[in-house]
């Protein structure tokens, strides 16, 4: 990643870094902290917070990771006419393969790509989040940190998939395209296939769907369909 040319002047164009950004924030943890990223998970957010969620799955968990399966339709897509070249670049053996069930994907720390966890973990981590980063006595983070790492940072037409994005510091902000629900000031991220997970923080509250079969995008109500029966729930 540090030999690899920019494709533009940096700062020009908005681009998602589906796999290389976990391993540049793995390096900044490992720089400053000595630890790797899912160690350095483990210890300070999911043992804290209890969660049942991992970067690097442990062997003996094995057994209880879901399968994932492919719809029929199923493909990583941008909005477009025609191939787009750089999703193979974006997304290496992923893009060409499916491995994501074997073993030793599971066991890897890939940062980015294969964080495993119980959905109900992971509406607890953005719950905390939501709650500026707090939550049944636990304390995580300072309520600036999390204002900080939502604040917006970029918007615009990603320059691979042509999807309109929003970031603040890591996570996905909300755009016109309401991947995150009803919810104007939600933050998080979705997940190739179909999963949608994040925090509203004017409700409070975090979400997490995961699913074991991946859809494309297009046409795929699941993830939408929840949060709107969620915020109607809410009232």
């Amino acid at each position: 990643v540090a030999a690899e040319a920019p494709f533009w002047p940096p700062g020009t164009r908005l681009a998602y870094h589906a796999v290389t950004f976990g391993t540049l924030c793995g390096e900044l943890i490992r720089k400053v902290d000595g630890r790797s990223a899912g160690r350095f998970f483990a210890d300070e957010v999911a043992e804290p917070l209890g969660l049942d969620a991992w970067i690097g799955l442990p062997a003996e968990l094995e057994q209880d990771v879901a399968t994932l399966v492919r719809a029929p339709d199923w493909e990583i897509t941008y909005l477009g006419h025609g191939p787009e070249p750089l999703l193979a670049a974006l997304y290496g053996d992923l893009h060409s393969g499916f491995r994501v069930n074997e073993p030793a994907f599971h066991r890897v720390e890939v940062p980015a790509a294969n964080g495993i966890g119980a959905a109900r973990s992971v509406a607890r981590l953005y719950g905390c989040l939501a709650r500026g980063g707090g939550i049944d006595g636990v304390r995580l983070l300072s309520p600036a940190t999390v204002e900080l790492a939502h604040r917006e940072l970029s918007r615009d037409l990603c320059a691979v998939t042509r999807r309109p994005y929003a970031y603040g510091a890591g996570f996905e902000l909300q755009t016109e395209l309401r991947r995150f629900g009803p919810v104007a000031d939600a933050f998080g991220h979705t997940g190739s296939g179909g999963s949608t997970h994040g925090a509203w923080p004017s409700r409070r509250v975090g979400f997490s769907y995961l699913m074991s079969e991946l859809r494309s995008e297009s046409g795929d109500d699941r993830g939408p369909s929840v949060l709107a029966a969620l915020a109607a729930a809410l009232g």
